[in-house]
Formats: C-alpha cells, structure tokens, sequence
C-alpha cells in the first residue's frame, strides 16, 4: 500500500477518534448535569448565537476559516504520519551490489 495513502487513511482514523472522543465526553458532561442545565444551556446559546441574524459575510469568512484551519490540521497529522513511516520502512530489498547510484 503507498505510504501516503496509508498515512491518510490513519490521520482519517486519528480524527474521527478525535471527534467520537470529544462528542462523548460532551454527552458524560450533559448527562451528569441534568435536563435542566442542559435546556437552559440551549437557550442560552440560542439567545446568544442564533437569535441575532449574522451577516452573511462573516459566516462565509468563519466558515473558510474554520475548514481552513481544520485541513491544514489533518495534512500537518498526515506528513507527520507520512514522515514516521517513511523512517520505520524497511529498505528496498534486492540483488547484492546492485546500490542505487545515479548516472554520471
């Protein structure tokens, strides 16, 4: 398998535990303490962030922000992932003497 596909694939893996990791303990906190914290919790953040109208400008502007950060986190996990791997891979095995040397 390439090993930039591999280091994808795990930097994928990584952040969805990431995510599934902090959804959890968001649901443990809610759940310990209570319906009434929570709704009230809600209300807050609605009369806060969704009451109001925002300019349509500035979401566009969060929004690119936001995924602009977000993959710029999952490639920096991928070339670090990449980097690991490609100093633990074995060395290409072949004929003896047969050492890569380029033209001259």
């Amino acid at each position: 398998m390439n090993r930039n596909l591999f280091a994808r694939a795990i930097a994928i893996l990584l952040l969805g535990m990431l995510f599934a990791s902090y959804t959890n303990h968001d649901q443990q906190k809610w759940r310990r303490l209570g319906r009434d914290a929570f709704v009230a919790h809600e209300l807050e953040r609605f009369d806060r962030f969704i009451a109001r109208p925002q300019p349509l400008v500035v979401i566009a502007f969060a929004t690119f922000f936001v995924v602009g950060l977000l993959f710029g986190f999952y490639e920096l996990i991928v070339y670090v992932l990449s980097a690991v791997l490609k100093s633990s891979a074995p060395a290409q095995a072949g004929p003896p003497g047969s050492m890569s040397v380029p033209l001259s």
